[in-house]
């Protein structure tokens, strides 16, 4: 039969042989030094007894080591490993939706009137203008020419209206042909290696134009669309229309 005691200092358990009563024995937590009860209590509160000078040993035989009572250790505080792996793998899947959503909305025109106060047009944009237009195109422009339009970013196209004023003596000494013929030959000089696939005569708003296709060597073909409106040059779009009243008002017929 084992004798059974609590430790007064720690209030932990022990136990111990029951041929081991009236000996001193250590506690296994406070190593405080205690003597065992008699068995007849199953579980008695005994006095520490303050450990002597000299150990005196009344038996040859070692004193017994109690047995411990085992505590569960506490479980840490905190979120799992589970919960961690969970997250980054939700937050990697929200990342890579919003990023391809951004990407898709990015190459899908959605198009859009832009009226022009400045040059006195009216046109159709697959996206909002942009008013760093010139820097997306890389375009070299001259003093006195403008550029108005936007680019689809995912489909790398360019939509955009080139204009300037015609200079009033260029403009009393050439006609409306020749003003285009200048312009044409501009187009295809900026491109040496660009087959020309057509050249046709358009009327735009009621003023003579130019409609140029060329194919550039690995690159999609590309439509040019100039127009003379009275003292002004464009290079527009196919939905290019003149709304400057006093450019329409000096309209001549054709």
């Amino acid at each position: 039969m084992a004798i059974e005691f609590v430790c007064p200092a720690c209030r932990g358990t022990l136990r111990v042989e029951d041929d081991a009563a009236g000996q001193t024995v250590r506690c296994g937590e406070c190593m405080a030094v205690l003597r065992v009860p008699q068995a007849e209590p199953a579980v008695s509160v005994v006095e520490p007894v303050a450990p002597p000078a000299e150990l005196v040993v009344e038996s040859d035989e070692p004193a017994p080591r109690p047995r411990r009572r085992t505590r569960r250790p506490a479980r840490p505080k905190g979120r799992s490993v589970g919960f961690w792996v969970l997250t980054v793998l939700l937050t990697t899947t929200l990342f890579t939706l919003l990023v391809c959503g951004g990407v898709m909305l990015a190459g899908r025109p959605q198009w859009r009137i832009h009226e022009s106060a400045a040059g006195g047009f009216r046109v159709e944009l697959p996206a909002a203008p942009r008013p760093d237009i010139a820097q997306m195109t890389r375009a070299h422009l001259p003093p006195g020419v403008r550029i108005e339009g936007t680019v689809l970013l995912l489909k790398l196209e360019q939509y955009a209206v080139v204009y300037r004023d015609i200079e009033p003596a260029t403009r009393q000494t050439l006609t409306d042909d020749d003003i285009l013929a200048e312009a044409v030959k501009g187009i295809k000089d900026e491109l040496p290696t660009a087959r020309l696939v057509r050249d046709d005569r358009v009327t735009v708003s009621g003023f003579p134009g130019r409609e140029v296709v060329m194919e550039v060597p690995g690159q999609e073909t590309g439509v040019w669309r100039v127009v003379v409106a009275e003292t002004r040059l464009y290079v527009v779009l196919d939905s290019f229309v003149v709304t400057d009243p006093q450019l329409l008002a000096r309209r001549r017929p054709r």
